[in-house]
Formats: C-alpha cells, structure tokens, sequence
C-alpha cells in the first residue's frame, strides 16, 4: 500500500487499539496539564511514560556487529540487544551525518529542511529553530531531554564559543554536554567541546577545547565513547523519576580511527575492531544502568548509526558505503529493546527510515497533540517495533545526495537514476540525467549485483518509481531532473 508523504502522521483506530491492548502505559496518554509540568517535577505516579534512549554511533556499518554477522570481532551486548528485542534488516538514515541528525530530530526526509550535506567546521549554519523537534515535543508532554555525544546541527564556524540560537538547548533539550563536530572537526587540531546544563539559558554554555595536538587530548579523543557513556548515566541516574528522553550520539568509529587503551587488541579485526567492540562495552554500561536504577522495564532502548561505514568491508553484504545511496551508505543496523513490551529475538525486514522515529516517539509517549503543525514524511512505525510481522507504513524511500534524487525504493524494488553523461567526453553512451538507469530487487539482491532495467517484465515497476521519484521531486528538488521542489524549507544561519 503506497502512503502519501504530504499525510501528517497520526494514530490510526488499529493503532490506537493496539495501544490500549498493551496498557495504558504503551499508550503514554498524557493530558495538557501533565504535559506542561515543571522540569524535574515527578509523574511516575500518574504517568507510566516510557524513558526512550536513542543511540546513535558514527559511520558504523551494517556489518559492524556480530548479531548482523561479522564473525571478526564480539559485541555481546549489542547480540544481547537482538536476542531480548529486535533487529531490523531494512532500516534507512541518510548518506552523511547532519543529514541524519535532522531528519531523526524532526521527523523530515532532511532535504525538507534544508540540510543536503554535512555543516562543516567553518560553516555558521544550523537547524532551523522553528521546526518542531523530538526533544521539544516530548519536553511538553512532560519529558526532561537530554542530548550527549555529537551535535553536529550547528555550532558557529571556528568559534570555540558556539552558535548562537543554533545549540541543543534552542532545540528542546534540557541538558547537553559533548563535542559538538565529533572529534574529527576541529580548528588547528583543537575540537569544541560544550556542556549546557538545565540551569543555563539555551544561549548559555561552558565551552573549552581538547587539543588532539597532545597526547592527553589524542587520548581523551579515544575515550571519548566512555566518557560519553558516563555523562549519559549522569543524566539518567539523575532524571530516573521522571520519564526522559536521551539521545547518546557517539563519535565513534569515525576516522581517525582511535583506539581506547582499555580495547586494544582485543578483536580481530584491527583497530576498527577494538573501537566497536569499545562501543559495544558502552551500551552495556547503558543497560547495566537501566537495570541498576530499576527503570529497565520502563525504557525504550534503541541503537543504530548515522550512516553506513566508510570501509565497504563494514557494510556486507550491501555495497558502497558513506557519502553514497548504495545500500551500503543509506542502510545501517538498528537494535531495540523493550523488555516486555517488544517481543524477544525477532527479526524484522520491513521498511523504516530514521525519519519515522519522531511520529513514532509521539504515539510511544503520549505525545501526539504536539507534533508538528508543518508537514513532516515520518510514519508512525510503533505497531512494527511491538509485532514486526505486520507491515510497516513506509513503502517507499527516496535516496537523495546532496539535492540530488539518486535513487528511491517502493516495496522490495529500487531504481537508480542517470547522472548524465561526461559533457567532456562524445563517446559516453550513458542516458539523460533523470532517465533510469539500473533496476535491483533488493529484497532478494541486497548487494545491488543483478540489475533488471532490461527486463520488460519490469516495465511497470520501473514506471511506478518514476513516478514516486517525479512525487518526491516536485516536493523536495532533483537537481537531475532540473525541480526545485515546492516544499522545501530553510535551514538558518547563526553567530558565535
């Protein structure tokens, strides 16, 4: 069944069923005076809200667990997730960082609001403050939000100092404390590092530098998963009696390629190896946490990554990797975690895009009378994380690279659209910009390696993506088929 990104999403009367069926505290309903309370103000009593902590590690690749096949290295808490929750096969972000980040913060496909490509470290740009975020949403449905790790959604060029108007605290989060480039951007060797506490006004913020030119700050560097990890459980062992939302953004295993001390050589499979097998040490702490603080039952876990591996060795058996719209690039593992809530040892192979985790987060927490007023592409997905057999609402996936529409998926089929041929070169047969130009089941083909576009048993499958590519087009742009789409909206700029 195809669904109309122009739809905002809401819950439907079997989802609203479904619900109810799981408890009134699957349901989270929240009325206008709870969702208004004070920061720090406790509705356990009243209020069975889920905690949800969303992880997110840097350019980690879909081969880059055990549970996802990787015979290489272990990660038994990552595999511990899988066995006590769900894996999903076909989950979707986007090519490169920012990217992911908004659309994952406002429930957008991120060319909608205005974020092609990564910020660089010189860049004075950022999210635009006026669209409606998860940490917003879920602030005024009662929640304390509290972002740790990378930002990367804007952070005033070379100014150690920060972004005016364009730092976590404008966005809805209560608290945040990280580097805010990941620890590869830096100025001369020196990255930005902030920590904004709930006292501090959205503009305020405690800003100093690590200095990768040392070995103490080329340390601290390696670390800084664990360090992450600990501010993480700060936030939570402080907020455990209210309900909270965390999003814990690693920067990890993003060149430089670091290794903490304490994991050196202990895979086989290199550095990369004993990073991630670092990272997987970390969410273990998380849910050694969880436990210790008894709000295990209570909390939505999930973990996943901005974007595949820039080592296509990470992304088997998909192709390609960063900065692409090969599998390898747009699709990345996903774990999540409920206990009691989400089934134990599923898999699941349905469409879901990191877009879908704002609307799902509203219905999850009770929070649906604030999502956003603008439109937004993001589908609720709930019922699939607590029965992946059914059919999840996104069919379709458009693959954008920096303005331009590449490729887009709808059901088990996706096509690839022609860049042009080299206007340097007569002989280049390859078709007009915008034609199609290779066809992939990838369903049964993930690797992208059996292309039908020559089939004419395809002819109209071939038609209905072109005519999905035609739809996403007219909305957000395709610089390949020469649309500036009519619903784009801008990103913003900012100032130290």
């Amino acid at each position: 069944m195809s669904h109309n990104p122009e739809q905002p999403a809401s819950l439907s009367r079997r989802q609203m069923l479904s619900r109810i069926g799981l408890g009134i505290g699957a349901l989270g309903m929240a009325s206008s005076t709870m969702g208004k309370m004070a920061l720090g103000k406790s509705v356990r009593a009243t209020q069975n809200k889920p905690n949800i902590i969303f992880i997110m590690s840097d350019d980690q690749g879909y081969y880059d667990m055990s549970c996802y096949g990787n015979p290489n290295i272990a990660t038994p808490n990552w595999d511990k997730m899988a066995t006590e929750g769900v894996k999903f096969t076909s989950f979707y972000a986007t090519m490169v960082c920012s990217p992911t980040r908004a659309s994952l913060l406002t429930g957008c496909n991120h060319e909608r609001v205005g974020f092609s490509w990564i910020i660089k470290f010189w860049e004075t740009w950022a999210l635009n403050v006026q669209e409606q975020t998860i940490p917003r949403m879920l602030k005024q449905a009662g929640y304390v939000t509290g972002c740790v790790g990378k930002w990367h959604l804007g952070h005033g060029g070379e100014a150690v100092s920060g972004c005016k108007g364009g730092m976590p605290k404008n966005y809805g989060f209560d608290y945040y404390k990280g580097v805010p480039l990941g620890h590869y951007g830096h100025i001369e060797g020196k990255r930005p590092h902030w920590e904004q506490t709930e006292s501090m006004s959205p503009d305020e913020v405690t800003a100093t530098s690590i200095d990768a030119n040392t070995t103490e700050g080329m340390k601290y560097l390696a670390d800084l998963p664990m360090h992450d990890t600990e501010n993480a459980v700060d936030f939570m062992t402080r907020h455990k009696d209210v309900p909270f939302f965390l999003f814990l953004a690693h920067t990890a295993p993003h060149v430089y390629h670091w290794v903490p001390d304490k994991f050196k050589g202990t895979s086989n499979w290199g550095d990369y190896g004993d990073i991630l097998q670092g990272l997987d040490w970390t969410t273990g702490e998380i849910m050694k946490a969880l436990k210790d603080l008894g709000i295990e039952d209570n909390t939505l876990l999930i973990y996943t990554s901005d974007n595949g591996s820039d080592r296509e060795e990470s992304n088997a058996p998909l192709v390609g990797g960063k900065w692409g719209i090969s599998e390898g690039s747009y699709r990345v593992p996903f774990l999540a975690r409920w206990p009691g809530r989400i089934p134990a040892g599923k898999a699941c192979d349905e469409i879901v895009s990191v877009m879908d985790m704002l609307p799902t987060f509203a219905s999850i927490a009770g929070a649906t009378a604030y999502l956003p007023t603008k439109k937004i592409d993001g589908k609720d997905v709930a019922e699939v994380l607590f029965d992946p057999s059914i059919s999840s609402p996104r069919d379709e996936l458009p693959y954008y690279k920096n303005k331009r529409l590449e490729a887009v998926r709808k059901g088990d089929f996706k096509c690839r659209f022609s860049r042009g041929p080299d206007p340097q070169d007569p002989s280049d047969k390859t078709p007009p910009a915008g034609d199609p130009l290779e066809l992939y089941n990838v369903k049964t083909d993930p690797s992208e390696s059996m292309d039908l576009i020559g089939d004419p048993q395809y002819a109209g499958t071939i038609s209905e993506l072109v005519e999905v590519r035609d739809k996403w087009a007219r909305q957000l742009g395709d610089s390949l088929s020469k649309q500036s789409g009519s619903e784009r909206r801008r990103a913003m700029g900012c100032k130290s």
